[in-house]
């Protein structure tokens, strides 16, 4: 799927005219708090709601991401990305309770290890509903309101372990849709105020799940080639995944980004 998703960007590049595209990338460093819960279950055995924090998982962390996009039209109206990142939390914990995860069943008082990964990459367009005229001599974009239409592709997986009962691990990929909005406001030539929003809630077979994403956030275009952003985000996944083992998964992550942009 990824070398379509390259193969697509770079045949857009080509087919526009070189004055019209803008290509750029851009790295975000995300000062991030995770909250939530996950439960599994396997037929009639019942299963154990196991909190984050309570799993003893540190749940602070600074999470890079990344982004590659183009920028096409005579204005650069039309913007093709492709976002990426991943990230893991592990915890340690001794139990104060019986813990059923799946089938395995962990004793009170045993030692437990967990893990939780995830993987998110996000292949979106989003066009210019309405722009602004672009002042002379200013640095930044022209203001601007925006929709979105994207796909995107979560990869979860969660685990448990304990010496006495060994490894209980589940994991989902899942495709997700995602449909939003977006806009800016210029203060001066060089700084402009962003804001941005997208999800979608869906019950597709034995999946039925609620995701979003906003953002809020500072820019400085301090060149034409490069900028500098600040600002705060929050993701959300609420899944209920019904197949051979029921999981229910509630994650939110959220706190305070800056990025670097560049832009060619």
């Amino acid at each position: 799927m990824h070398r379509w998703v390259w193969a697509g960007l770079a045949v857009l590049g080509i087919s526009a005219p070189a004055s019209a595209a803008e290509f750029g990338a851009r790295a975000d460093f995300w000062q991030s708090e995770l909250s939530g819960d996950v439960k599994a279950e396997s037929g009639t055995i019942p299963a154990t709601k196991l909190s984050f924090s309570n799993l003893g998982m540190d749940t602070s962390e600074s999470i890079p991401s990344g982004e590659v996009f183009v920028r096409l039209g005579k204005t650069q109206a039309h913007r093709l990305s492709l976002r990426y990142f991943e990230q893991s939390y592990r915890g340690e914990t001794t139990l104060t309770q019986t813990v059923t995860f799946k089938t395995f069943t962990f004793a009170a008082s045993t030692s437990l290890l967990s893990r939780l990964a995830m993987r998110d990459i996000d292949f979106r367009y989003a066009g210019d509903v309405w722009q602004g005229k672009r002042e002379p001599d200013a640095l930044r974009r022209p203001n601007a309101f925006w929709g979105i239409l994207g796909i995107k592709t979560l990869d979860l997986r969660a685990e448990l372990f304990s010496t006495a009962v060994g490894s209980a691990e589940e994991s989902a990929v899942a495709p997700l849709p995602v449909v939003g909005l977006g806009g800016r406001w210029g203060l001066g030539k060089r700084f402009s105020l962003e804001a941005e929003a997208a999800g979608l809630a869906m019950d597709i077979s034995d999946i039925r799940a609620t995701f979003y994403e906003a953002s809020a956030s500072a820019r400085w275009d301090f060149s034409p080639s490069v900028s500098l952003e600040g600002g705060w985000r929050t993701w959300y996944l609420g899944a209920t995944i019904d197949s051979t083992t029921k999981v229910d998964l509630s994650a939110t992550i959220q706190g305070p980004f800056v990025g670097l942009e560049g832009r060619f």
